[in-house]
């Protein structure tokens, strides 16, 4: 079972099938066309700065194992290596981009198949029956207010540790 996420417009209302013409559905996991063809799994799915990632990734790898003397063999596994990282995350990518372009992820099924999930997505979005998907942990944690005075040792009590 694969997890697919639905995309819609941050403006949209469940229940709304107009919303589901700009909506998108995004597997959750490795893209496989984007191990065989990554360049143009990326550029097919308008996914510009992934591109651009991609092609400044490989130009430093190459440039990297042309100045440290690589074997062809290890280069060609490095780089082999560099592709399969990309497949991972590209669909979080896409996802991640969807997001940036006023996209909102509104709803995740397990599903053998897209047409599947596709058919559970749309289902529950029309019913009004959408669950909310969590929301990123933000990248940066919460900043605690410590007591003014210095800071001693690994784990400080206010006050300086006194």
């Amino acid at each position: 079972m694969t997890p697919y996420v639905l995309y819609v417009p941050e403006d949209a209302q469940p229940g709304n099938a107009a919303a589901l013409k700009r909506a998108e559905v995004v597997k959750d996991g490795i893209a496989w066309w984007a191990v065989l063809f990554p360049l143009l799994w990326f550029i097919w799915h308008r996914l510009w700065l992934g591109t651009l990632a991609v092609l400044a990734a490989g130009a430093a790898l190459s440039l990297a194992c042309y100045l440290l003397d690589v074997d062809r063999s290890a280069a060609s596994l490095a780089h082999l290596a560099l592709v399969v990282f990309f497949a991972l995350e590209a669909n979080q990518i896409r996802g991640w981009t969807l997001q940036r372009r006023g996209f909102a992820a509104v709803d995740a099924v397990l599903d053998r198949s897209r047409a599947g999930a596709e058919t559970k997505l749309f289902a529950r979005w029309l019913a009004g029956e959408a669950q909310a998907v969590a929301a990123p942990r933000s990248a940066s944690p919460t900043p605690r207010v410590s007591a003014p005075g210095p800071v001693v040792g690994l784990f400080p009590e206010p006050g300086g540790g006194r």
